[in-house]
């Protein structure tokens, strides 16, 4: 009886040590960090009925890049451009490709209007609609855009090993940049037309880059959301967009998504990975072993969030609010967790795999790199390939923080992480740094920074865009122009003047007309 006892004690021990149950790791975990004390009373809410929604869903095809390849009217031209521009002693060349819609152009009264890519998103899109696109008609002008170097067809190199991959900067790319300009120009016998460079994000600055070097090539530069300022490390995106949400949503939305933040961190310290899991609809639950795997959690998250309100602007922000306050029964974590499963319906689950990201990255040959199909993809946020995360990694850096910030994210995203997220990437052990901080240094001496010195340039920001102060706020060069959109996030400008636009935006779309066919016509 004794033995038989002894034994019921044991495995009752054994259970309990193996076996985790919420209220025991509460109350280990609540001794480490005070912070999350106040979450002990999380409970779950089961409800019989859905809750309606004011969030639109954001679809696969709405956030796709939009590629019309081999359209009747735009075609697929290539050009030649050098290995490494900045070698003089190096003269191998390369052969990347362009595309080019010239059915409005007229020679000797037209321009060349050049969209410059927005890092790896590419797009023919505003080939065909847009604001440039209408000015396009009017003036008889052409329209091209192109891959930057290393994405999609334009591969300077046979692989993407690090070596190869050491000719992927700010300054080769804005050498691309001219030398396409020359091959338009002779593609359309066109020596003379002005040419007017327009992108948004960075290829606003690379478009602004490339007038400030060549400005007997370029006449004229359109930045949208452009980003100008870099650094190393920051904490504004977040803390940006963490503004934006209270004082468009008010002080309780604010408040509520703070703490679903440190109740999706407080169930995985507690092992609720499978519940998360659930909630969320991932497709791999998330480790609280490893502080990696919860900040690439937490990144995505904070991403998406970031992503709706880019498509939705003010609205947006307020339709998520209004969303996530509608059932007072339930935790924060829960109304923001239904927000998400709602607005990303469009996917079989939402990858956070820290390790499938690392895997995907590691990838150095283009086969396999190219191979990755937007449905490969689609469920991560964010997702960056090799070439985007290896420049993001040694010249273009703001890797965003939530860790000692005043932003409503938590603070799982600490510096370690995005130092081990590059180097695991590419150079392991051997990942300085330090090395970045210079590069990103570099590049601001380089191209001025936010005074690039430029004249015949558009600068608009929208305000409620979390990279804003990474823009140009003023500019005292000749016939140059900042304009500051309100209540609106990225490039509201980009896209045909509609009647849907606010006053705002058509005023800023209108101003950026009679600008741009002045640059033609002079």
């Amino acid at each position: 009886m004794k033995l038989f006892l002894l034994s019921i004690c044991l495995c009752l021990t054994v259970a309990a040590a193996v076996v985790p149950r919420r209220t025991r790791n509460r109350e280990q975990f609540s001794k480490k960090d005070e912070q999350l004390l106040k979450l002990a009373s999380y409970k779950r809410v089961f409800k019989d009925e859905p809750v309606p929604m004011k969030s639109a869903r954001l679809t696969r095809d709405m956030v796709r890049p939009k590629v019309t390849p081999r359209h009747a009217d735009i075609e697929v031209k290539p050009f030649q451009t050098r290995l490494d521009h900045l070698t003089p002693t190096d003269q191998r060349t390369v052969e990347f490709q362009y595309f080019l819609k010239d059915e409005y152009f007229i020679t000797d009264m037209g321009g060349i209007f050049i969209y410059i890519s927005d890092g790896d998103v590419f797009t023919t899109e505003f080939l065909e609609t847009g604001l440039m696109h209408d000015i396009a008609i009017n003036t008889y002008s052409a329209l091209v855009t192109a891959d930057l170097r290393y994405f999609r067809n334009n591969l300077p190199t046979e692989n993407a090993t690090v070596d190869s991959l050491r000719f992927l900067s700010a300054e080769q790319m804005v050498a691309d940049i001219a030398q396409l300009v020359e091959e338009v120009r002779d593609e359309l016998d066109a020596p003379d037309a002005n040419v007017i460079l327009w992108g948004t994000g960075y290829g606003a600055s690379l478009a602004t880059w490339a007038r400030r070097e060549f400005p007997d090539l370029i006449q004229g530069v359109w930045s949208s959301s452009g980003i100008y300022n870099r650094t190393l490390l920051t904490h504004e995106p977040y803390e940006s967009l963490s503004r934006t949400i209270r004082e468009i949503g008010g002080d309780e939305c604010a408040d509520d998504v703070a703490n679903a933040f440190l109740e999706f961190e407080y169930l995985l310290r507690t092992y609720e990975w499978f519940f998360v899991e659930e909630s969320l609809d991932l497709c791999i639950f998330i480790w609280d072993f490893y502080d990696e795997e919860m900040a690439i959690a937490s990144h995505g998250l904070i991403e998406m969030i970031q992503h709706y309100f880019e498509v939705f602007h003010f609205h947006g922000v307020r339709n998520f609010c209004a969303d996530i306050q509608s059932d007072s029964r339930e935790e924060a974590f829960d109304a923001f967790a239904r927000w998400v499963r709602h607005v990303f319906t469009d996917r079989t689950c939402l990858e956070f795999d820290y390790y499938q990201r690392i895997y995907l990255a590691s990838h150095e040959t283009w086969e396999d790199i190219q191979g990755l199909s937007w449905d490969d993809v689609d469920d991560m946020y964010p997702f960056q390939s090799r070439p985007s995360l290896y420049h993001r990694c040694t010249e273009l850096a703001n890797l965003p923080l939530t860790v000692n910030s005043d932003s409503l994210f938590g603070r799982l995203i600490q510096q370690e992480f995005w130092f081990l997220y590059c180097s695991e990437s590419f150079y392991g052990e051997e990942y300085d740094y330090t090395e970045l901080s210079g590069a990103v240094a570099a590049l601001n001496q380089r191209f001025g920074g936010t005074q690039p010195g430029i004249t015949n340039a558009i600068y608009t920001n929208g305000e409620l865009d979390p990279h804003v102060s990474f823009g140009i706020h003023e500019s005292a060069e000749d016939d140059s122009h900042v304009f500051h959109i309100p209540h609106h996030f990225k490039s509201a400008d980009l896209h045909s003047i509609s009647a849907f636009d606010s006053a705002e935006v058509i005023e800023v779309k209108t101003q950026i007309t009679e600008i741009v066919t002045r640059w033609v016509n002079e």
